[in-house]
């Protein structure tokens, strides 16, 4: 699964349909197929709507990054849409998938690249509870 294929020519391995049956879990798949294609769609003009579009779509994504497209600027995008729309978590749950799906495509981004790109979006942890309500919750009442 981390061997890099050339680019150029168009390879089975490199179809978003065959990279997801290396998982069994149908939610799994499902979550890296709306990943990818929640990022092709924001990234590029080709419809991708069936498995066969989605495909297409990635050959075609993947044949304009091995002309020079710079996936990182396409990335920091993607981060940004995926942020607006939803939750912190499953944005960077999208972010981190679409990665995967890159590197086995051997598109490898760096630790530094890929920290920025996740520093763009809010955690989605839950901090500590902040203001006078929570700090002195029963004071009123003593």
């Amino acid at each position: 699964m981390n061997e890099v294929y050339n680019i150029h020519e168009p390879s089975a391995e490199r179809k978003v349909s065959t990279f997801l049956q290396y998982y069994d879990n149908d939610k799994t798949r499902r979550n890296y197929r709306d990943a990818i294609y929640k990022f092709l769609s924001h990234v590029s003009s080709v419809d991708a709507n069936t498995p066969e579009g989605l495909d297409a779509a990635a050959f075609a994504y993947l044949k304009e990054t091995a002309s020079g497209r710079p996936v990182i600027n396409d990335l920091y995008a993607a981060a940004g849409n995926f942020s607006r729309q939803y939750a912190p978590a499953t944005a960077n749950l999208y972010i981190r998938l679409v990665c995967t799906w890159l590197n086995d495509c051997g598109i490898a981004l760096t630790q530094r690249d890929r920290q920025r790109v996740f520093n763009k979006n809010p955690s989605g942890r839950v901090g500590p509870p902040r203001g006078r309500a929570y700090k002195e919750p029963f004071s009123c009442c003593l």
